[in-house]
């Protein structure tokens, strides 16, 4: 999800946001948290030339970690064990359009 603020006829810019929840729960005997899915916010340049429509995007995910239990749960939030890691990612693709309800896409 996000909004489209044009730049031109064909240049698209702005910002995204998604989250997406874990499709199932996570059961790990060894594990002292499980995750609920992952938060990402970035911002993305969209352009359309002739039929392709090309695109690339700058995000930052992590995993809140709302349901931290045992141990983690009784850290310091300055322990970088009990901190939650986020990464960078960088995706560069575009689609094309097949139909009218259909497109084709690379990334």
């Amino acid at each position: 999800a996000g909004w489209e603020l044009p730049l031109g006829a064909s240049l698209t810019t702005g910002p995204v946001a998604q989250y997406a929840p874990a499709t199932a729960p996570l059961s790990c005997p060894q594990c002292d948290f499980s995750r609920d899915g992952v938060a990402s916010l970035g911002w993305r340049v969209d352009t359309r030339l002739g039929g392709i429509a090309p695109y690339a995007q700058l995000s930052y995910s992590y995993q809140p970690g709302d349901s931290l239990t045992g141990e983690s749960r009784d850290r310091s939030p300055d322990d970088p064990a009990a901190r939650e890691a986020g990464w960078v990612d960088v995706s560069v693709g575009a689609h094309i359009p097949l139909n009218h309800n259909v497109a084709a896409f690379a990334a």
